[in-house]
Parts: C-alpha cells; sequence; structure tokens
C-alpha cells in the first residue's frame, strides 16, 4: 500500500468454530490411537488465537487436569510462532516436570489439526 508492504488477513467468521471442533475430534482420536487417558496429560500446547479460544478449547476437550498454556493478555493472535511461544512460556514459567505428557496441538491451513505428545 502506498509504495510499502503490506500484510492483509481476512479470516472467516466461523474459521474459530471450525477449529474447535476439528482439534476436538482430533484429539479424542489422538488419544485412543495413543491409548492414553485424558488425566495423563499434564500440559497442552494449543494454538494461541485469542485467550478466549483457548478458555473455550479448555471446557470442550476433556482434559481437566491439564495445564492449558495461554499466552499473556494484551498479546496479538501468534499465527506461525504459537507453537515456539507456548513452550518459551513453559520454559519461563512452568509446569514442565520431569516424567509429565505434553499434548501439542496445530492447526493450518484448511483446517488440519496435528497432534503430538511431547515427554517432559
Amino acid at each position: 500500500r502506498d509504495g510499502r508492504p503490506m500484510l492483509l488477513i481476512q479470516r472467516d467468521p466461523a474459521y474459530a468454530r471450525l477449529c474447535l471442533d476439528a482439534i476436538v475430534a482430533t484429539v479424542s482420536e489422538f488419544l485412543a490411537t495413543e491409548a492414553l487417558a485424558p488425566q495423563q496429560v499434564a500440559t497442552v500446547f494449543a494454538p494461541q488465537f485469542s485467550p478466549e479460544f483457548t478458555a473455550e478449547l479448555r471446557r470442550m476437550l476433556p482434559l481437566s487436569h491439564a495445564h492449558f498454556v495461554d499466552a499473556p493478555p494484551g498479546r496479538r493472535d501468534l499465527f506461525t510462532s504459537s507453537l515456539s511461544f507456548a513452550f518459551r512460556q513453559v520454559i519461563d514459567h512452568g509446569p514442565g516436570q520431569s516424567g509429565c505428557i505434553g499434548l501439542v496441538i496445530t492447526v493450518g491451513s484448511g483446517v488440519q489439526v496435528g497432534c503430538a505428545l511431547y515427554y517432559f
């Protein structure tokens, strides 16, 4: 714009809901495939769209004993840096005790959800 680089992001209003629904379905299937009970997950590294998104995800997932890593107030959507930011939060502020299991959740283009386990 006016000779300067610009990034314009347009997101469908239903995007967050689509992501939440896809994450819940994928996490349920992933935990079953890994033969892991929800109470075994100690920390959840979820996409950092917004504090409201994280709160809704916390409510929807059956991981009541898990700590959901959340970015501090006042930050913006972290886009592709969500995962690295979440790990930095745990390194700086915990909880990440040896022997605990972390669940890493990412969402990519087209609402593709990926999960992985992280063993502290």
